[in-house]
């Protein structure tokens, strides 16, 4: 997912330098005016296109804002220097717009170096998915939801663990679809039983905790598990893998996306413990 997020930096220095072209030819628009125009239209563009993504089910990303927000200012950079070219003050302009250059792409390869690194230990682990004791499972394992009255969080916490010393304290606060989510990035076939095994700690009231699997080949499996106060054992034997799959053609050869813990789309206020997801 990092990877792919990358791509906002380059898309957006792309477009600023096509809107920047579009202005110039716009009543013979002084280029100092048409990149500033251009600089305000593709932040606002990067900025909106963020926020509209808080009114479907998907929630607005800072780190794809601040990928925007880099591409545009190398762009600027790169066209306001372009203006020097040849002059004796060019030299001077190209040290600031290395230094832009130099930090942009250390800011935009670092969470993909993570993620990579993250990626290597996941398959390292396997077919443990997460027992929250690294520091590289908080790139895997990333909450979602927001409705404005609070994001959901996701932490590591020292309480109620079921396997190590830590468990991941998932806190929602009233949103569709809240939880949390992980992301697997190589594929990684489950063994031939197939069961999703993991352990919740509830210190509230019973609940249903959703549960969704995306496979790497399209398949699903969606259900919902009860959820009782105190410590429950959860398993999600192969059978019901297989049987509520819409698009399982291939079970035994099934191996997991992305796993989502939610609650569905009843907003609900509440916090509850996650241990020792594994496969087995």
């Amino acid at each position: 997912m990092a990877l792919r997020d990358t791509l906002h930096f380059p898309f957006f220095i792309v477009l600023l330098a096509l809107i920047y072209a579009a202005l110039l030819r716009i009543r013979s628009n002084p280029r100092k005016r048409a990149l500033l125009q251009a600089i305000v239209l593709t932040s606002a563009i990067g900025g909106a296109s963020e926020w509209a993504q808080t009114l479907t089910s998907r929630t607005a990303s800072g780190q794809d804002l601040l990928m925007n927000l880099l591409g545009v200012a190398c762009g600027s950079a790169t066209i306001a220097g372009g203006w020097l070219r040849g002059s004796r003050r060019s030299f001077l302009w190209l040290i600031p717009v290395v230094a832009i250059w130099v930090g942009s792409t250390f800011l935009v390869t670092r969470p993909a170096i993570r993620a990579l690194k993250a990626e290597r230990h996941q398959a390292g682990a396997f077919p443990r998915l997460g027992d929250f004791e690294d520091e590289w499972e908080t790139v895997v394992w990333t909450p979602q939801g927001d409705d404005g009255a609070g994001p959901t969080r996701a932490t590591f916490s020292n309480a109620h663990p079921t396997h190590g010393r830590q468990s991941l304290k998932i806190d929602i606060h009233g949103s569709n679809w809240a939880g949390v989510r992980l992301l697997i990035g190589k594929r990684l076939p489950w063994p031939e039983s197939r069961s999703l095994r993991f352990d919740v700690y509830n210190p509230g009231d019973e609940f249903e905790l959703g549960i969704r699997v995306d496979g790497f080949e399209g398949g699903r499996f969606t259900g919902k598990v009860a959820i009782a106060p105190g410590l429950n054992q959860c398993r999600i034997p192969p059978d019901e893998l297989a049987d509520r799959g819409r698009e399982l053609t291939r079970p035994a050869s099934f191996a997991a996306r992305i796993i989502v813990f939610h609650l569905g789309e009843s907003p609900s206020t509440r916090s509850f413990y996650l241990d020792n997801v594994k496969v087995e």
